[in-house]
């Protein structure tokens, strides 16, 4: 319901709900064959793709079907690929995350040239819906991608975004540690 309720906002474009195993960043052990590495685990919609954006190496993202039939498939990023597989095509090959089998049907790597990728090459997409259910978060979203239409401005519709949420889960609206949140256009100006 929160997901329906922030794309209803005034000059909000997109919406893309996100879980996180183990938190922001968190490192979880991942197995293929005798060969395991520590990754992002990220449960996501396909329109993530429109706030982190990558170009698919082989196979293909999660996709609407994925996450209507909770499909236990996945991306991954060319650095899981490198350290799990090893030259070995991964497409259509089971890894192993917290005891649960996801098979992989496509690879990806960062758009950007920039060195720093924020740990997009070591991540590992999951339909949004699989991960509610495989690592027990259902009614559970840990942060929203929102992105601002043309002519709105991010701080506004950020705002309006926590008092709708606050009114919604019956949080006073001024309480600052009800909801975080950051928005690029604080950090361009």
């Amino acid at each position: 319901a929160d997901i329906g309720l922030l794309q209803n906002l005034e000059g909000v474009s997109a919406v893309a709900p996100k879980l996180q195993l183990g938190g922001w960043r968190g490192n979880n052990n991942v197995h293929y064959g005798n060969k395991s590495g520590g990754f992002n685990i990220s449960g996501d919609l396909p329109s993530i793709q429109e706030f982190e954006a990558v170009t698919i190496l082989s196979g293909r993202f999660i996709n609407n079907g994925d996450v209507a039939d909770n499909r236990k498939v996945c991306a991954i990023g060319e650095k899981v690929v490198s350290m799990l597989f090893e030259g070995e095509d991964p497409l259509g090959k089971y890894i192993r995350v917290n005891g649960v089998y996801f098979q992989v049907v496509g690879t990806f790597k960062p758009k950007s040239t920039a060195n720093w990728d924020n740990g997009k090459a070591s991540t590992i997409h999951i339909p949004f819906s699989t991960f509610q259910r495989a690592f027990n978060s259902l009614n559970m979203v840990h942060w929203f991608n929102v992105a601002v239409k043309p002519g709105f401005q991010a701080s506004d519709v950020q705002a309006r975004a926590k008092i709708a949420l606050g009114k919604r889960h019956h949080i006073h609206p001024e309480d600052p540690l009800a909801f975080g949140g950051w928005n690029m256009q604080e950090s361009y100006q």
